[in-house]
């Protein structure tokens, strides 16, 4: 690929190249039960509890 208007190459990833090793994502998956259901909601809730007790522990040294 030339960079126009300048008759010069930049760098790129060479075409048709794929080794399936290098690009697969070996992500660990533990099959031993049902999986927890996370939601949005979920996730809001704990950090709210989280920061009222970080607020507590602080109410509490002063």
């Amino acid at each position: 690929r030339l960079l126009f208007p300048l008759p010069i190459r930049i760098a790129e990833h060479p075409e048709g190249i794929y080794i399936p090793e290098l690009v697969k994502v070996p992500w660990l998956v533990i099959e031993n039960g049902e999986r927890k259901k996370i939601s949005a909601k979920d996730r809001e809730v704990e950090l709210i509890k989280s920061s009222i007790k970080k607020l507590k522990t602080k109410m509490d040294l002063k």
